[in-house]
Protein backbone atom coordinates (compact mmCIF):
# COMPACT_ATOMS: atom_id res chain seq x y z
CA UNK A 1 0.00 0.00 0.00
CA UNK A 2 1.29 3.56 -1.07
CA UNK A 3 1.76 5.89 1.77
CA UNK A 4 1.36 9.78 1.28
CA UNK A 5 4.31 11.10 3.01
CA UNK A 6 2.77 14.46 2.81
CA UNK A 7 -0.17 13.27 4.70
CA UNK A 8 1.65 11.38 7.83
CA UNK A 9 3.36 14.91 8.08
CA UNK A 10 0.31 17.04 8.18
CA UNK A 11 -1.27 14.44 10.59
CA UNK A 12 1.95 14.50 12.74
CA UNK A 13 1.93 18.26 12.58
CA UNK A 14 -1.82 18.54 13.54
CA UNK A 15 -1.37 16.19 16.78
CA UNK A 16 1.81 17.82 17.96
CA UNK A 17 -0.44 21.61 17.52
CA UNK A 18 -3.61 19.63 18.76
CA UNK A 19 -1.08 18.83 22.13
CA UNK A 20 0.15 22.12 22.25
CA UNK A 21 -3.72 23.42 22.07
CA UNK A 22 -4.62 21.47 25.23
CA UNK A 23 -1.85 21.90 27.27
CA UNK A 24 -2.34 25.45 26.88
CA UNK A 25 -5.96 25.02 27.80
CA UNK A 26 -5.51 23.57 31.01
CA UNK A 27 -2.73 26.05 32.04
CA UNK A 28 -5.61 28.60 31.45
CA UNK A 29 -7.96 26.45 32.97
CA UNK A 30 -6.35 26.94 36.13
CA UNK A 31 -4.71 30.79 35.47
CA UNK A 32 -8.41 31.95 35.08
CA UNK A 33 -9.81 29.99 38.05
CA UNK A 34 -7.67 30.56 40.60
CA UNK A 35 -6.35 33.88 39.49
CA UNK A 36 -2.60 33.17 40.12
CA UNK A 37 -0.08 36.03 40.84
CA UNK A 38 2.87 33.24 40.95
CA UNK A 39 4.50 35.53 43.32
CA UNK A 40 5.91 32.60 45.09
CA UNK A 41 7.26 30.22 43.08
CA UNK A 42 10.45 31.06 40.38
CA UNK A 43 9.92 34.11 38.27
CA UNK A 44 12.28 32.71 36.14
CA UNK A 45 10.57 29.56 35.26
CA UNK A 46 7.93 31.73 33.01
CA UNK A 47 9.82 33.57 30.48
CA UNK A 48 14.01 33.10 31.13
CA UNK A 49 15.57 30.79 28.66
CA UNK A 50 18.41 28.66 29.92
CA UNK A 51 21.17 31.20 28.78
CA UNK A 52 19.66 34.20 30.00
CA UNK A 53 18.60 32.61 33.24
CA UNK A 54 22.55 31.87 33.92
CA UNK A 55 23.81 35.12 33.14
CA UNK A 56 21.23 35.87 35.84
CA UNK A 57 22.46 33.93 37.78
CA UNK A 58 26.22 35.68 37.87
CA UNK A 59 25.11 38.82 39.22
CA UNK A 60 23.48 37.09 42.32
CA UNK A 61 26.59 34.94 43.55
CA UNK A 62 27.43 35.89 47.22
CA UNK A 63 30.02 33.68 49.59
CA UNK A 64 28.48 32.14 52.72
CA UNK A 65 30.90 30.64 54.52
CA UNK A 66 31.08 33.42 56.83
CA UNK A 67 27.01 32.56 57.78
CA UNK A 68 28.24 29.42 58.72
CA UNK A 69 30.75 30.46 61.08
CA UNK A 70 27.80 32.56 62.18
CA UNK A 71 25.90 29.46 62.77
CA UNK A 72 28.10 27.59 64.17
CA UNK A 73 28.60 29.92 67.21
CA UNK A 74 25.00 29.65 67.81
CA UNK A 75 24.74 25.61 67.89
CA UNK A 76 27.59 25.07 70.06
CA UNK A 77 27.11 27.71 72.15
CA UNK A 78 27.67 25.83 75.93
CA UNK A 79 24.34 26.64 76.83
CA UNK A 80 22.56 25.09 74.43
CA UNK A 81 21.72 21.56 74.99
CA UNK A 82 20.09 19.61 71.67
CA UNK A 83 21.42 19.14 68.56
CA UNK A 84 20.21 20.68 65.30
CA UNK A 85 20.69 19.69 61.52
CA UNK A 86 20.75 23.58 59.47
CA UNK A 87 20.38 23.63 55.82
CA UNK A 88 21.11 26.69 53.75
CA UNK A 89 20.31 27.32 49.54
CA UNK A 90 20.32 30.75 47.78
CA UNK A 91 17.67 29.96 45.19
CA UNK A 92 19.30 32.52 42.88
CA UNK A 93 22.79 30.23 42.65
CA UNK A 94 21.97 27.12 43.97
CA UNK A 95 24.84 27.97 46.42
CA UNK A 96 24.46 25.79 49.95
CA UNK A 97 26.28 25.41 53.41
CA UNK A 98 24.32 23.13 56.16
CA UNK A 99 25.50 22.13 59.43
CA UNK A 100 24.95 18.09 60.15
CA UNK A 101 22.29 18.65 57.43
CA UNK A 102 22.38 14.96 56.27
CA UNK A 103 21.69 13.70 59.89
CA UNK A 104 18.40 12.41 60.31
CA UNK A 105 15.37 13.90 62.58
CA UNK A 106 12.57 12.74 62.65
CA UNK A 107 10.27 14.79 60.24
CA UNK A 108 6.55 14.88 62.08
CA UNK A 109 4.35 17.14 60.53
CA UNK A 110 6.51 18.31 58.67
CA UNK A 111 5.50 15.57 56.11
CA UNK A 112 1.99 17.21 55.68
CA UNK A 113 3.43 19.35 52.75
CA UNK A 114 4.22 15.48 50.45
CA UNK A 115 0.84 14.79 51.42
CA UNK A 116 -0.58 18.43 50.69
CA UNK A 117 1.22 18.26 47.27
CA UNK A 118 -0.42 14.71 46.96
CA UNK A 119 -3.76 15.98 47.06
CA UNK A 120 -3.04 18.57 44.42
CA UNK A 121 -1.53 16.68 41.83
CA UNK A 122 -4.62 14.96 42.23
CA UNK A 123 -6.83 18.30 41.14
CA UNK A 124 -3.98 19.13 38.57
CA UNK A 125 -5.16 15.63 37.13
CA UNK A 126 -8.98 16.41 37.55
CA UNK A 127 -9.50 13.50 39.89
CA UNK A 128 -10.80 15.75 42.45
CA UNK A 129 -11.75 19.29 42.91
CA UNK A 130 -10.37 21.87 45.37
CA UNK A 131 -14.25 22.22 45.75
CA UNK A 132 -15.79 18.94 46.79
CA UNK A 133 -17.13 18.91 50.08
CA UNK A 134 -16.86 15.91 52.52
CA UNK A 135 -18.07 15.22 56.09
CA UNK A 136 -15.97 14.53 58.81
CA UNK A 137 -16.31 11.52 60.61
CA UNK A 138 -16.34 11.33 64.25
CA UNK A 139 -13.40 8.66 64.05
CA UNK A 140 -11.19 10.92 62.52
CA UNK A 141 -11.73 13.43 65.01
CA UNK A 142 -8.02 13.83 66.78
CA UNK A 143 -7.22 16.65 69.42
CA UNK A 144 -3.38 16.29 69.41
CA UNK A 145 -2.66 19.42 67.14
CA UNK A 146 -4.95 21.60 65.44
CA UNK A 147 -9.16 22.97 66.19
CA UNK A 148 -10.87 21.14 63.45
CA UNK A 149 -11.71 18.58 65.66
CA UNK A 150 -14.14 20.97 67.60
CA UNK A 151 -16.56 20.92 64.88
CA UNK A 152 -17.10 17.65 65.67
CA UNK A 153 -18.29 14.29 63.66
CA UNK A 154 -21.27 15.69 60.74
CA UNK A 155 -19.14 19.08 60.01
CA UNK A 156 -19.10 19.53 56.20
CA UNK A 157 -15.82 20.81 54.42
CA UNK A 158 -14.14 21.63 51.06
CA UNK A 159 -11.17 19.78 50.24
CA UNK A 160 -9.43 23.07 49.71
CA UNK A 161 -10.23 23.75 53.70
CA UNK A 162 -8.78 20.60 54.88
CA UNK A 163 -5.76 21.56 53.44
CA UNK A 164 -5.33 25.03 54.82
CA UNK A 165 -6.32 23.48 58.24
CA UNK A 166 -3.56 20.73 57.90
CA UNK A 167 -0.65 23.47 57.54
CA UNK A 168 -1.57 26.72 58.92
CA UNK A 169 -2.79 24.78 61.64
CA UNK A 170 -0.93 21.65 61.22
CA UNK A 171 -4.13 19.57 62.08
CA UNK A 172 -4.56 16.08 62.44
CA UNK A 173 -8.08 15.63 62.13
CA UNK A 174 -7.58 17.41 58.99
CA UNK A 175 -4.77 14.80 57.89
CA UNK A 176 -7.54 11.51 58.65
CA UNK A 177 -10.04 13.12 56.56
CA UNK A 178 -7.58 13.39 53.72
CA UNK A 179 -6.64 9.75 54.15
CA UNK A 180 -10.57 8.47 54.07
CA UNK A 181 -11.93 10.34 51.25
CA UNK A 182 -9.00 12.01 49.20
CA UNK A 183 -5.56 9.90 49.67
CA UNK A 184 -3.63 6.54 49.50
CA UNK A 185 -0.55 5.59 50.97
CA UNK A 186 0.38 4.84 47.08
CA UNK A 187 -0.65 8.72 46.48
CA UNK A 188 1.59 10.24 48.98
CA UNK A 189 4.47 7.98 48.45
CA UNK A 190 4.73 9.07 44.72
CA UNK A 191 4.49 12.54 45.58
CA UNK A 192 7.45 12.12 48.46
CA UNK A 193 9.64 10.18 45.69
CA UNK A 194 8.63 12.73 42.61
CA UNK A 195 9.73 15.92 44.93
CA UNK A 196 13.20 14.30 45.66
CA UNK A 197 12.64 12.56 49.08
CA UNK A 198 15.66 9.82 49.45
CA UNK A 199 14.53 6.21 48.66
CA UNK A 200 15.63 4.57 52.21
CA UNK A 201 12.42 3.71 54.10
CA UNK A 202 10.26 5.16 51.90
CA UNK A 203 7.26 4.04 53.19
CA UNK A 204 7.10 5.57 56.29
CA UNK A 205 10.10 8.30 56.32
CA UNK A 206 10.40 8.23 60.36
CA UNK A 207 13.77 9.80 59.52
CA UNK A 208 14.95 12.69 57.27
CA UNK A 209 17.83 15.53 57.37
CA UNK A 210 17.13 18.73 56.47
CA UNK A 211 19.01 18.88 53.08
CA UNK A 212 17.00 16.00 51.49
CA UNK A 213 14.43 17.70 52.69
CA UNK A 214 14.82 20.89 51.31
CA UNK A 215 14.31 19.15 47.80
CA UNK A 216 10.23 19.59 48.68
CA UNK A 217 10.68 23.20 48.95
CA UNK A 218 13.09 23.64 45.81
CA UNK A 219 10.49 21.47 44.30
CA UNK A 220 7.57 24.03 44.68
CA UNK A 221 9.36 27.02 43.68
CA UNK A 222 10.58 26.15 40.57
CA UNK A 223 7.36 23.87 39.93
CA UNK A 224 9.10 21.02 38.94
CA UNK A 225 6.45 18.24 39.72
CA UNK A 226 2.87 20.32 40.03
CA UNK A 227 1.77 22.28 38.01
CA UNK A 228 2.39 26.76 38.26
CA UNK A 229 -0.81 27.40 39.88
CA UNK A 230 -0.67 24.29 41.86
CA UNK A 231 2.63 25.11 43.05
CA UNK A 232 1.96 28.82 43.82
CA UNK A 233 -1.34 27.34 46.00
CA UNK A 234 0.74 25.38 47.66
CA UNK A 235 3.18 27.63 48.49
CA UNK A 236 0.66 30.22 49.59
CA UNK A 237 -1.06 27.67 52.43
CA UNK A 238 2.16 27.28 53.66
CA UNK A 239 2.76 31.48 53.65
CA UNK A 240 -0.50 31.84 56.46
CA UNK A 241 0.64 29.10 59.17
CA UNK A 242 -0.02 29.90 62.69
CA UNK A 243 3.50 29.04 64.26
CA UNK A 244 5.76 31.88 64.27
CA UNK A 245 8.40 31.09 66.71
CA UNK A 246 11.04 30.09 64.80
CA UNK A 247 11.92 31.23 61.03
CA UNK A 248 8.82 34.45 60.60
CA UNK A 249 10.49 35.50 64.14
CA UNK A 250 14.04 36.16 63.08
CA UNK A 251 12.92 37.95 60.00
CA UNK A 252 11.61 41.22 59.12
CA UNK A 253 7.33 41.32 59.11
CA UNK A 254 7.04 42.73 55.60
CA UNK A 255 9.21 39.95 53.99
CA UNK A 256 7.19 36.63 52.84
CA UNK A 257 8.15 32.93 53.69
CA UNK A 258 6.45 29.91 53.21
CA UNK A 259 6.83 27.48 55.63
CA UNK A 260 5.91 24.48 57.83
CA UNK A 261 6.75 23.56 61.07
CA UNK A 262 7.38 19.54 62.69
CA UNK A 263 7.23 19.01 66.50
CA UNK A 264 7.98 15.54 68.06
CA UNK A 265 7.63 13.87 71.59
CA UNK A 266 9.27 10.73 71.62
CA UNK A 267 8.33 7.85 74.43
CA UNK A 268 11.70 8.58 75.91
CA UNK A 269 10.79 12.30 77.11
CA UNK A 270 13.09 13.49 73.84
CA UNK A 271 11.46 16.05 71.45
CA UNK A 272 12.52 17.84 68.52
CA UNK A 273 11.19 20.95 66.82
CA UNK A 274 11.88 21.98 63.24
CA UNK A 275 11.12 24.61 60.89
CA UNK A 276 12.08 24.39 56.87
CA UNK A 277 10.88 26.95 54.86
CA UNK A 278 11.41 29.38 51.58
CA UNK A 279 12.29 33.14 52.58
CA UNK A 280 10.87 35.44 49.75
CA UNK A 281 14.35 38.22 50.38
CA UNK A 282 13.18 40.19 47.34
CA UNK A 283 15.09 39.39 44.23
CA UNK A 284 17.52 37.10 46.39
CA UNK A 285 15.07 34.26 47.69
CA UNK A 286 16.66 31.40 50.22
CA UNK A 287 15.66 27.97 51.95
CA UNK A 288 16.45 27.63 55.04
CA UNK A 289 15.70 24.26 56.48
CA UNK A 290 16.34 24.01 60.64
CA UNK A 291 15.53 20.51 62.97
CA UNK A 292 16.67 19.36 66.47
CA UNK A 293 16.55 16.67 68.76
CA UNK A 294 17.01 16.54 72.50
CA UNK A 295 15.94 19.96 73.25
CA UNK A 296 12.92 21.65 74.35
CA UNK A 297 10.55 24.17 72.84
CA UNK A 298 12.06 27.08 74.57
CA UNK A 299 15.61 26.04 73.22
CA UNK A 300 14.78 25.21 69.82
CA UNK A 301 12.43 28.92 69.62
CA UNK A 302 15.41 30.74 70.69
CA UNK A 303 18.02 28.84 68.11
CA UNK A 304 15.95 27.96 65.13
CA UNK A 305 14.80 32.23 65.12
CA UNK A 306 18.83 33.24 65.99
CA UNK A 307 19.82 31.25 62.79
CA UNK A 308 16.79 32.84 60.84
CA UNK A 309 18.13 36.34 62.20
CA UNK A 310 21.52 35.99 61.06
CA UNK A 311 20.97 34.62 58.28
CA UNK A 312 18.79 37.02 57.20
CA UNK A 313 21.53 39.72 57.71
CA UNK A 314 23.57 38.17 56.18
CA UNK A 315 22.09 38.15 52.83
CA UNK A 316 20.87 41.49 53.37
CA UNK A 317 24.50 42.99 54.42
CA UNK A 318 26.38 40.85 51.20
CA UNK A 319 23.32 41.39 49.06
CA UNK A 320 23.29 45.52 49.41
CA UNK A 321 26.87 46.07 49.40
Amino acid sequence: MHINKNLIIIILAVLLVSSIAVNFFIEKHYENKYKPKFSLISPEIAWLELGDFMEVQKQYSIEYQGLKTEMLAITENPTVDGTYGVYFEDLNTGAWIGLNEKDEFVPASLLKVPMMVAVLKKVESGDIKLEDKVIIQADDLNTNSGTLWMKGGGYEITLKELLVYMIKESDNTAVLTLHRYFLTDEDILEAKLAMGLPMGNHETYDSIGPKHYSNILRSLYYSAYLRRTLSELGLSIMSETDYNAQIPAGVPDHIPISHKIGFYYGTDGSAGYHDCGIIYYPNKPYILCVMSKGTDKEEADFVISRISQVTYEYVDKHFND
